[in-house]
């Protein structure tokens, strides 16, 4: 260490979860399974990301989960914090209970749900690369070394596929105000 270790002032912590640790360019983002929160350190500040949009969800996965495995790495390319948590269920796969999140700094909050549950990831010269089993698998690539076309949602030789179901309209006698999308009808604020 150079210099002076100097604290920063807070009540987080890392638990007993160093795998969660993600190094930036510009700061930090760790898990505090005890407390059920993600974090984010910037400059001299502590910042609970979890408390963005997913506050309920990170208390009840987290803190219930007290010998799960947890691991966070950062995608450089995408700029977004990846978090995995849950049991390992057999050799090529975790527990269908296990979950990756993403955190994206360009967006501010919780951008998805992943398929992939890597062991440890890093990025390098702007690519991302996870393991799985002592199997590597690079992120971002529409073709593979040998020039074939290279699968979406294909990681350490197995095929996932992706769906999400959209809920819109779900009342249409009320008026809703929407943050992210356009609204336009005949009760319209």
């Amino acid at each position: 260490v150079l210099g002076q270790a100097i604290p920063i002032s807070g009540e987080f912590g890392i638990s007993t979860n160093p795998m969660s640790f993600a190094a930036t360019p510009n700061g930090a983002y760790w898990c505090d399974q005890m407390r059920g929160q993600v974090l984010s350190l910037s400059g001299k500040s502590v910042m609970s990301i979890s408390d963005i949009g997913m506050k309920d969800y990170f208390n009840d996965e987290l803190r219930g989960s007290a010998n799960w495995f947890i691991v966070g790495t950062y995608d450089d390319k995408k700029t977004e914090y990846n978090l995995t948590f849950g049991k390992k269920f057999n050799k090529r796969q975790f527990s269908p209970a296990s979950k990756t999140v993403s955190y994206s700094e360009m967006v501010k909050g919780w951008s998805s749900f992943k398929s992939c549950n890597p062991e440890n990831g890093i990025s390098l010269n702007n690519e991302y690369y996870t393991w799985f089993e002592g199997e590597m698998h690079q992120h971002h690539m529409e073709f593979d070394l040998a020039g074939s076309v290279h699968p979406r949602n294909h990681f350490y030789g197995l095929q996932y596929y992706s769906d999400f179901t959209v809920i819109f309209n779900d009342q249409p006698g009320s008026v809703k105000s929407f943050n992210t999308i356009n609204y336009e009808g005949t009760q319209a604020r």
